[in-house]
């Protein structure tokens, strides 16, 4: 909890260049996105509840033009990220 995670995805496209593709990410915490990568501070309102399941959502955007026509085409995945808080899981079996 309060820690930093890096996220990397692998994106292909058939017709466009990765880098000219959009990316947006959101989810819980801080999220700091740079294309393809997300620098993620998990948030301390898990230190209740965990384990638990966060979700990382990735929006990928293609723009491209056909017959003078700008086209835009999306895909969405979702991504579940078990999050543990090990210091307080130990400490509640009642081992060190």
């Amino acid at each position: 909890l309060n820690e930093t995670v890096q996220v990397l995805a692998t994106v292909t496209d058939a017709e466009t260049p990765t880098g000219q593709l959009t990316y947006e990410w959101s989810g819980p915490g801080t999220l700091t996105p740079s294309g393809a990568s997300l620098t993620w501070v998990v948030p301390s309102s898990f230190s209740t509840g965990t384990p638990a399941t966060a979700t990382l959502t990735l929006t990928v955007t293609e723009r491209y033009t056909e017959n003078g026509v700008t086209h835009r085409q999306s895909s969405t995945g979702t991504f579940p990220v078990r999050v543990h808080n090990s210091e307080k899981e130990i400490l509640d079996l009642g081992e060190d």
